[in-house]
């Protein structure tokens, strides 16, 4: 699924966002139509395709109007607050600390667990 949410947002960053000039709407526009349809095609296919008995009409509504507005909010607020928070650094700062790509994976990886934890707890 994580890798269909990848490959759905570069496919509508292809068409949203432009590469000259940047706006926040292609952004948020990505970021909630990538997460929707593959939702709803995940389901879609889960429900109709491959006929899986645990999803039944409940579970393919939880997924479609639960979960992917939820995946869809979350991601918005997620990256908006990012590119945000990027823009306002300190320039020099901001260098610095991509010429020390540990720091930066360090970073990034800190990033990645604590989504993996927030996103496992929030499933439970």
């Amino acid at each position: 699924m994580l890798i269909l949410l990848g490959i759905g947002f570069e496919v509508f960053a292809s068409i949203f966002i432009n590469k000259k000039q940047f706006k926040f709407l292609g952004l948020i526009l990505t970021c909630v139509l990538s997460s929707i349809v593959i939702f709803t095609g995940f389901a879609l296919f889960e429900t109709y395709i491959t006929k899986n008995t645990y999803w039944v009409l409940e579970k393919f509504n939880d997924y479609v109007f639960v979960k992917a507005p939820l995946t869809a909010a979350t991601s918005t607020l997620l990256s908006v607050s990012g590119i945000f928070v990027i823009k306002h650094i300190n320039s020099t700062y901001l260098s610095s600390l991509f010429k020390k790509p540990v720091l930066s994976q360090l970073i990034l990886g800190i990033f990645i667990a604590v989504l993996w934890i927030v996103g496992y707890g929030a499933m439970q």
